[in-house]
């Protein structure tokens, strides 16, 4: 059992595409088509959190929710045409992976679990472009 952990353990690497900084989304296929613009994200379940943004950067609003703006190493563990998984380590705050899928250039769905400030989080969320940045 061991000698198959081994193994598993060098291959991931070896397969993760490793992403930084704000050219994150590039080269993300199912997340570089969306259409730039506002979007409004609705958190499902208990608070039913929802918030606006300016859609700029998808990886920064939509793969790191609940690290918004912490340096993170992150890795990505799938990447195809309609939907991106994501891993990051975000030293002293935290980790998480989240599921992103494309179902239009205006429409996705958001999966993610981690950790946040030591506590632990899931998350199901729907983004959808709702309008213009106002400047």
């Amino acid at each position: 059992m061991k000698r198959q952990l081994f193994s598993l353990a060098v291959f991931i690497p070896v397969v993760a595409v490793s992403l930084t900084g704000a050219a994150s989304a590039q080269g993300l296929k199912g997340l570089e088509e969306l259409q730039k613009g506002r979007w409004e994200i609705r958190i499902r379940g208990g608070a039913n959190d929802s918030r606006s943004v300016c859609l700029g950067d998808p990886y920064r609003h939509f793969v790191r929710i609940r690290h918004p703006d912490q340096a993170c190493k992150t890795v990505a563990t799938r990447i195809d045409e309609n939907e991106v998984t994501v891993q990051y380590t975000c030293p002293g705050n935290g980790f998480g992976r989240t599921s992103v899928r494309k179902e239009t250039p205006r429409l996705v769905q958001i999966d993610g679990q981690g950790v946040a400030d030591g506590i632990p989080f899931v998350f199901n969320a729907e983004a959808r472009r709702v309008g213009t940045c106002r400047p």
